[in-house]
């Protein structure tokens, strides 16, 4: 059970990502919950994407916050950002420095008020992907999006790939397709929408490496992109 918001309330790893999941930014996505499972429900998120226009902060008020659905050049319209919480005896609390450590290794960063001495700026609890950092950084470089990240070869928990197939939109297409395309160099887009292309990529891989050719990403087929994903 993992906690979300900021009383005390606890859902699966499902419930979890159903709230904060559908709007998120799928490369995110797919670091992000592999990491939380990793820490074995001790952190959550307590808040994830905001209205825009939105008063908690002032780069929210003026829409230049990655809580916000924001354009990025591959034309997603999605948010990259989230406030974590540690739960301690049923307690929902803001994580510490240490306690977000381990989320570099996902490609994820905590970084605000992380590199000045005013401890008025820490905000050890806003996680985002580690490409990210100054929302106008990001404008003037085009507004990219993050990844592909190499993932942990054996991550700390229990988290599997979904089987997925054609017609299916969700983070794990976009982590098959970035592999597929990087890793593998096929001509497809990485956008998170199992299509046509995707299942000849799909089909392609599985030719190659000997196995069923059934257009279908189960254990096996994620078995040979992780493989190409760590190479």
């Amino acid at each position: 059970m993992y906690p979300i918001g900021y009383q005390s309330q606890l859902v699966t790893m499902a419930g979890l990502r159903r709230v904060h999941e559908p709007d998120m930014h799928p490369e995110m996505a797919r670091r992000l919950f592999p990491w939380l499972e990793s820490e074995h429900g001790r952190i959550g998120i307590g808040g994830g994407e905001r209205p825009n226009p939105d008063p908690v902060s002032p780069a929210s008020s003026q829409g230049r916050s990655f809580h916000q659905l924001q354009q990025f050049r591959s034309k997603l319209v999605c948010y990259a950002a989230v406030d974590l919480v540690h739960v301690t005896s049923g307690v929902h609390r803001s994580p510490t420095w240490t306690e977000v450590g381990s989320a570099k290794a996902y490609g994820l960063h905590a970084f605000i008020g992380h590199d000045t001495n005013s401890a008025s700026d820490d905000e050890p609890w806003h996680l985002q992907p580690v490409e990210m950092r100054g929302y106008q950084a990001w404008l003037n470089a085009g507004r990219p999006d993050p990844g592909p990240f190499q993932l942990p070869a054996t991550p700390g928990g229990t988290f599997v790939h979904a089987t997925i197939r054609k017609g299916d939109t969700n983070a794990d297409v976009y982590g098959a397709q970035s592999v597929l395309r990087f890793k593998a160099s096929q001509p497809i887009s990485v956008d998170g929408v199992f299509d046509a292309d995707t299942d000849t990529a799909v089909r392609n891989l599985q030719r190659i490496a000997g196995l069923v050719v059934d257009g279908v990403c189960g254990p096996k087929t994620w078995a040979e992109l992780d493989k190409l994903a760590n190479s």
